[in-house]
């Protein structure tokens, strides 16, 4: 994703890429036996997310002039801040994902 916008709009595309990507997620479970389950996230919980997270990326963003907020295999520093206070299941968002927010612009992947 690339986006070319004004600040206060990146910081709210960035923090919906994020949500977007939480809404639900299907994971494999796989110590004794198969098992796929569903995490469903609500609707309320996913909105309070989006605008809590866009608020701390304008608050980084600020403080350092550009952000890389990631997943490995589980959610940076930031993400979890913001997922705990909102009540977002870190299993949720998707492994191997990174973001680089830039003066006017944001960039994503996801392998």
């Amino acid at each position: 994703m690339r986006v070319s916008v004004n600040e206060d709009e990146m910081f709210r595309k960035a923090a919906h890429w994020w949500a977007k990507n939480a809404e639900g997620i299907r994971i494999s479970v796989l110590f004794f036996e198969p098992i796929v389950k569903t995490i469903e996230v609500p609707e309320k919980n996913l909105v309070y997310f989006e605008n809590c997270l866009a608020e701390e990326l304008k608050e980084k963003f600020q403080e350092f002039g550009f952000l890389i907020v990631s997943v490995d295999y589980k959610p940076d520093a930031l993400l979890s801040k913001v997922a705990l206070e909102t009540g977002i299941p870190m299993e949720v968002f998707p492994w191997k994902s990174k973001m680089w927010i830039y003066p006017n612009e944001v960039r994503a992947r996801i392998r």
